[in-house]
């Protein structure tokens, strides 16, 4: 800022090139995919044995992914083949390595890379990991996080359904059927000393297992019957029941004596710590109908019935009823469409309608009776143990419910070589399912209630054309399109809040959840400019070079009062291009997919760019910085005094996450074989996330951060980055 020099040019040029903590974690990530399937049987038996192992070595040093798969498919005919006895079972084993990704702030090695000094070299002269200093709070190294921290994830899981089916009569069939799923977790966790959990609690090691049980029975009569030439009808009837238990225990220990993940054990510890064991079961049953009637490939109708149950909720609520209808009209099969002219140019032009109520259990269980958790008191000057309640119990919890109201059209012309569907839909969700904020006086903070409303509207529009339709070239184009706009129109009960967000730890909220908004929006300071004199400045306490925000009261302070929607990560509308040729044995494919008009809040920008903390900063924080003799640079002036959870908090920071992506794209060739033993051939070459079109100025616009939910969405910060990948393959046929 116009002083000498901290630095002359010869102690910059010792430097080097300095680490590049981004290169130094990385590397290039394999995939191989191995799949071999035997397929045969006779005029009553039938069968498919499919074996498959799949390993990813990922972009960051010393995560991987590996499963070993196992399918059954074996169905048997009896009595006269009036009955078929199905079975398909799968076995499959994973195992994960992970490393401190999406956890942001102390040992998250993405938004740690970017943020260390560069000039420090990864290893000491001694050969040693250096711990360059971040932030001034902690020290990390990187690369000793990959490689020195230990989590593994190892999973068994074995599903699958066995099904009965009879053919008691023409037209009439009754299949009964049982699946489970069973699933067996174990993780390790064990950081050393070399890990920054590991020097925070004296090395760690925690084992933790997860077994889930579910079971899934269903009993389905259907009755087929043509009434009358042109008219026929289709009646199903069941019954359905689902129940699932979870398991899980955990427990850990520090204060261990080695850094060799080998040769500690949980007794080991000086500072076991309290062990964790839950257990959770729900049930689902649920009665079914449907009604389906057909006149003359013309006229259309289906009228469903269903009646779930599920244990989560209320006593007084556990039932819910969810009807719905749909009828549809194949003009093109009328007879004056048909003599009309447009006969001869549409083969198929059919409206379609429908409207119903779906429901949503997806919460917690227990949620809606009260639970106990163990209290420790000093009762009399000693410290008594004992349990106390940890919520409120709902009896009336209910069902979330969604109407859906959908209007369609389908057509196909040009002797069905082109065909379009269109639809437009508007979607109403009652009774959400929402934690409320309740008065402190009653010894807790919220309860889970039915409150509030949401609508979700748009427009789809997909449509395939064939180019080109001969024996020796074949040339196929489809694409879609939809629109879609949401917003919360009631909170009921409850008051507008800030969502939470795993990036809390930066000072900034989650999204704002608020009637009238759409649902994920941010809510902050909206960022103007630059104040260019400490005069225009003083009145809001700031400096010359300190950013300005919108005073939207005029009162000449910033406060929570000049918050507004400052950002929205929905998009306008999303596509996908899709083109296929097949030219003699030549196959090619390419796909295109793009998301328009979406923001994204880029957090990791936030932390390296505000021009404030002691990290490494962007590129650009320097030389398009305020100072007095560069008036107009577009970010603050570099002031540690500077208030930056404010700036964080504001617009600045919000980008345009639009974005063109070319998803897919694959050349394959069928060799023409004439031998013995091997009856097909084929070679192929493909491509995922080959290139990306954005002005986003963080590693991606489609972030994949571990907070993002249905409330939080498009924040970018510490995620794993999204690989670019090679595949070349063979396929043989036996």
């Amino acid at each position: 800022q116009g002083g000498n020099p901290r630095f002359t040019d010869a102690q910059i040029s010792a430097i080097g090139q300095g680490t590049n903590w981004m290169d130094v974690i990385s590397r290039t990530g394999s995939l191989s995919n191995h799949q071999l399937s035997f397929t045969g049987g006779n005029k009553s038996m039938r069968y498919a044995v499919v074996g498959n192992y799949v390993e990813n070595k990922g972009v960051i040093t010393n995560t991987f992914f590996k499963r070993y798969g196992f399918r059954l498919n074996l169905d048997n005919d009896f009595l006269n083949g009036r009955a078929t006895l199905s079975n398909s079972w799968s076995y499959n084993r994973t195992g994960n390595s992970n490393v401190p990704t999406d956890r942001g702030g102390p040992g998250g090695i993405i938004i740690t890379a970017l943020g260390l000094d560069p000039t420090v070299p990864v290893y000491d002269t001694n050969g040693n990991y250096n711990y360059p200093s971040y932030d001034q709070r902690f020290t990390i190294n990187p690369l000793a996080e990959a490689q020195q921290g230990y989590d593994r994830d190892n999973l068994n899981r074995l599903f699958g359904t066995t099904a009965l089916t009879f053919n008691i009569m023409d037209g009439l069939k009754f299949r009964t059927s049982i699946g489970a799923d069973v699933l067996s977790a174990e993780r390790t966790t064990f950081y050393n000393s070399f890990t920054y959990l590991g020097r925070q609690n004296d090395r760690q090691l925690e084992k933790a297992n997860r077994n889930v049980a579910s079971i899934l029975n269903e009993n389905i009569l259907s009755y087929n019957k043509q009434l009358a030439p042109g008219h026929n009808i289709d009646v199903t009837a069941g019954y359905t029941y689902q129940k699932e238990s979870n398991l899980y225990n955990s427990i850990a220990t520090r204060g261990l004596p080695s850094d060799d993940q080998q040769s500690v054990n949980l007794q080991n510890g000086s500072k076991p710590q309290i062990p964790f064991s839950a257990r959770q079961d729900w049930t689902l049953e649920s009665m079914l109908g449907r009604i389906n009637y057909n006149m003359n490939d013309r006229y259309l109708l289906t009228v469903t019935f269903r009646r779930d149950g599920s244990s989560k909720f209320g006593p007084n609520n556990k039932w819910a009823t969810f009807p719905s209808g749909a009828i549809g009209w194949r003009v093109v099969n009328e007879n004056f469409f048909q003599n009309s002219g447009l006969g001869k140019v549409f083969n198929d032009f059919k409206f379609r309608a429908s409207y119903g109520l779906t429901g949503n259990s997806q919460i917690p269980v227990y949620r809606s009776v009260g639970g106990l958790v163990p209290y420790n008191y000093v009762l009399g000057g000693n410290l008594v143990a004992g349990y106390g309640p940890n919520r409120i119990a709902n009896p009336d919890l209910k069902w979330e419910s969604t109407a859906m109201l959908d209007l369609g059209l389908d057509l196909a012309l040009l002797n069905n070589r082109l065909s379009m569907t269109f639809d437009v839909f508007s979607n109403k969700t009652s009774d959400l399912l929402l934690d409320v904020s309740i008065p402190q006086s009653t010894g807790f903070s919220t309860i889970l209630l039915n409150s509030g409303s949401l609508t979700n509207k748009g427009v789809e529009f997909s449509t395939n054309y064939k180019v080109i339709s001969s024996k020796a070239l074949t040339w196929d184009v489809s694409g879609n399109v939809s629109v879609l706009r949401n917003e919360i129109t009631s909170l009921g009960k409850s008051t507008p809040f800030f969502a939470n967000s795993t990036s809390g730890h930066l000072g900034v909220f989650g999204s704002w959840v608020e009637a009238g908004n759409p649902i994920g929006v941010w809510k902050g300071y909206k960022y103007t400019g630059l104040f260019q004199t400490d005069e225009e400045a003083k009145t809001y306490s700031a400096r010359a070079g300190y950013p300005k925000y919108e005073d939207l009261n005029g009162d000449g302070k910033y406060n929570s009062d000049d918050y507004q929607i400052i950002g929205n990560p929905n998009p306008k509308f999303t596509w996908g291009l899709n083109s296929t040729v097949k030219f003699s044995n030549f196959d090619f494919t390419i796909f295109f997919r793009g998301v328009q008009g979406n923001q994204v809040r880029n957090l990791q920008q936030s932390e390296m760019g505000d021009g404030v903390q002691k990290i490494n900063q962007i590129g650009n924080i320097l030389t398009d910085s305020w100072t007095p003799t560069n008036t107009g640079a577009s970010r603050p002036v570099v002031d540690g005094r500077r208030d930056f959870i404010s700036f964080r908090r504001s617009s600045f920071f919000i980008q345009d996450g639009s974005f063109v992506r070319l998803q897919n794209v694959m050349l394959g060739y069928t060799i023409p074989l004439k031998t013995k033993f091997i009856r097909t051939a084929r070679v192929y070459a493909s491509g995922q996330n080959l290139f990306l079109i954005t002005k986003y100025k963080g590693f991606d616009p489609e972030v994949n951060n571990q907070g993002q939910n249905n409330l939080n969405r498009g924040d970018d910060y510490d995620a794993y980055p999204r690989a670019r990948m090679l595949t070349f393959g063979v396929n043989l046929g036996l």
